[in-house]
Parts: C-alpha cells; sequence; structure tokens
C-alpha cells in the first residue's frame, strides 16, 4: 500500500523534483563557466597592470595595508599619474582614489604568489568566483520559488546576465563578484536567524556582511 501525504502527492515526488531541478542548476553553472572561459585570451588590461606593477615592483603597497586599490593616495603620485598620461594635465593635485578592498586585495596576492603573471591562471580564478556566486543565487531564490522551471529560468538569467561579464573578463574588476558572494551569503545567513535557527546565523550574517564591506563600498546596498 502507497502512503500519501494530506495534499495527495508522493513524499518522493518532491524530493524528485528538487533533485532534478539541482542538477539542471548544475548544468547551468557548468554551462556559465565554460561560456566564460574563453576569457582566458583577454589577458590583463587597465587597472591589472598596476596590481601586477604593485605585486611585482612595489610589494610594499600591498604589505603596508593589504590593499592593491589605492590608485592615487599622494600628490606625488597625482603628479606621475599626469607624467604617464594616466591622469588629465588638469588633475588637482589633491584629488586622492583610495579604495580599500582588502579580501580582493588578498585573492590577487595569493593568485601572484601561487601562479605568477598568468593571465590564464587569474581569469580560471575569476570564473571560479563567479561560479560559486550563481550557486548561491540559486541557494536565495530557491527559498522563494518552486524547485520548476521558473527557479532554473531565475538561475539562468541571473548566471548569463552580459551586465555581469565585466565583472569576469576584467580581473581587476573581481572585487565586485566577491562582493556579492558576501552579500548573498549574508542575506542566507539573517533569513535561517529570523526563522528560528539560532543566533549563530546572526553572528554568520554580520560578518559576511563585514566582509562583503571588505570587498567593494557597494556591499553597503544590503
Amino acid at each position: 500500500m502507497t502512503n500519501h501525504n494530506s495534499a495527495g502527492v508522493l513524499p518522493s515526488a518532491t524530493t524528485d523534483s528538487a533533485s532534478r531541478v539541482r542538477r539542471v542548476v548544475g548544468y547551468v553553472i557548468l554551462f556559465t563557466a565554460l561560456f566564460y572561459v574563453p576569457s582566458i585570451r583577454c589577458g590583463f588590461f587597465a587597472d591589472d597592470w598596476l596590481h601586477r606593477l604593485a605585486l611585482d615592483q612595489m610589494p610594499d603597497i600591498f604589505r603596508e595595508q593589504i590593499n592593491l586599490f589605492g590608485l592615487i593616495r599622494s600628490t606625488e603620485e597625482v603628479i606621475a599619474f599626469k607624467r604617464f598620461g594616466l591622469a588629465p594635465w588638469w588633475t588637482d593635485l589633491d584629488v586622492r582614489i583610495n579604495f580599500w578592498r582588502p579580501l580582493p586585495s588578498i585573492t590577487h596576492y595569493l593568485e601572484y604568489q601561487a601562479f605568477g603573471h598568468s593571465a590564464i591562471a587569474a581569469h580560471l580564478i575569476s570564473i571560479a568566483f563567479y561560479a560559486l556566486s550563481v550557486f548561491l543565487v540559486y541557494r536565495l531564490l530557491a527559498r522563494y520559488l518552486p524547485h520548476g522551471l521558473s527557479l532554473v529560468v531565475g538561475v539562468a538569467i541571473y548566471a548569463l546576465d552580459d551586465a555581469h561579464a565585466l565583472n569576469i573578463v576584467w580581473i581587476a574588476n573581481r572585487n565586485e563578484t566577491i562582493g556579492g558572494i558576501f552579500v548573498v551569503a549574508s542575506l542566507l545567513a539573517f533569513i535561517r536567524y529570523r526563522e528560528g535557527n539560532g543566533s549563530k546565523f546572526a553572528l554568520l550574517s554580520l560578518l559576511a556582511y563585514t566582509c562583503a564591506l571588505l570587498s567593494k563600498e557597494s556591499g553597503l546596498v544590503l
């Protein structure tokens, strides 16, 4: 005799549906990663070269503040940027561009220590971070959408949104992806806390939010 729940639905049916959705979402994440593999041919550009210069020739820039995103921190640097055409001739000598993003900086530092100036390794690492962000978005959407086509489509829309391409192809812009990872992780932990799963999730939410702020200023949006 087969047991049915009160709604007349086999318990295993829901489990099988969730399992199929997880499998399809896994395929979406794999396809997304493969979709961006050609970015390994892009090499370095823009701020990537400044990071490479700092890591290779001026390591104290990283060691002093664990930060690679302080582009213009002094009058001397303003003058140097103007001299080499990196800043317009009319740039005020008091201008400063100094973001503190230690967590993405650490990933660039460790990547450099392990792989040197390998653009291929740098791009693959950025793709891996983005794949992780897609997985976390799936976990978030799964709390509000039924395990079916709508959930898969929602994850796919996020994963393949071309607005995210620059965060993956431009290595120096990895901070956007890392910041997003911690924002979603913090939100997931906060939801678990609100559901009565213990104060540890409140602490995890706060920790993840702090990490988001240490990755990108826009983490404040949470």
